[in-house]
């Protein structure tokens, strides 16, 4: 009887082995969980900054045609509309694309903390500007550029992980990079973001599928 208990139980170096094997994928599965968390919770928190800000120009496009905007209206109007506790948040250093290519430094100057935590920097001129095919909008004028970083001067400060690009457009309202042309592979796999210094991340498709780059 004893013979057979023995057999049919684990002896220790049996359960040493399997606890160091649970243990290895542990060490490998847990930070994929977590960097999948943080992609969907920045993803959640640019959705959330970009629905704020569009409504708050589309409350001022009722008031007043945007190709009709001078600036300085417009920042006063703006900054009435949004839930302000801050300003001069955005990083001011240079930002890096997808694909690891260094970009701009924009300076902190036009850049407000909503109550959200997220900094959005909007840029808005008196007269419109051309529209470039890197931002996959397709052609036309558009009015202002919003860049919206949802950590502020934390890192990673790249394009499509926790800094977007948006432009207000006139008939379209505010649009994310990416919207018009697309982001490479559509099928929903992550490649779409890796889009080169193109599409800066691609807001569109990080929007869509609730989840930024890697």
């Amino acid at each position: 009887m004893n013979k057979k208990n023995k057999k049919g139980a684990f002896t220790l170096a049996e359960l040493l082995v399997a606890m160091s094997i649970l243990a290895v994928i542990a060490v490998m599965t847990v930070p994929s969980l977590r960097d999948d968390a943080q992609r969907k919770e920045n993803a959640a928190k640019v959705t959330k900054a970009y629905a704020s800000i569009a409504q708050a120009f589309d409350y001022m496009e009722a008031q007043l045609p945007m190709t009709l905007w001078k600036a300085d209206w417009a920042y006063e109007q703006l900054e009435k509309q949004l839930n302000i506790i801050g300003e001069d948040c955005f990083p001011a250093v240079a930002l890096r694309f997808p694909n690891g290519d260094g970009d701009s430094n924009y300076g902190s100057a036009n850049s407000y903390r909503l109550a959200d935590g997220t900094c959005a920097r909007i840029i808005i001129t008196d007269d419109l500007g051309e529209l470039s095919s890197r931002w996959g909008l397709g052609s036309g004028k558009y009015k202002a550029t919003v860049s919206i970083d949802v950590n502020g001067a934390n890192r990673p400060n790249v394009w499509g992980q926790d800094v977007f690009l948006f432009k207000l457009i006139p008939e379209r309202g505010l649009v994310p990079s990416g919207a018009e042309t697309g982001c490479g592979d559509k099928t929903g796999n992550d490649d779409y973001l890796n889009s080169g210094t193109d599409l800066y991340g691609c807001a569109a498709k990080v929007i869509q599928y609730g989840k930024t780059t890697e």
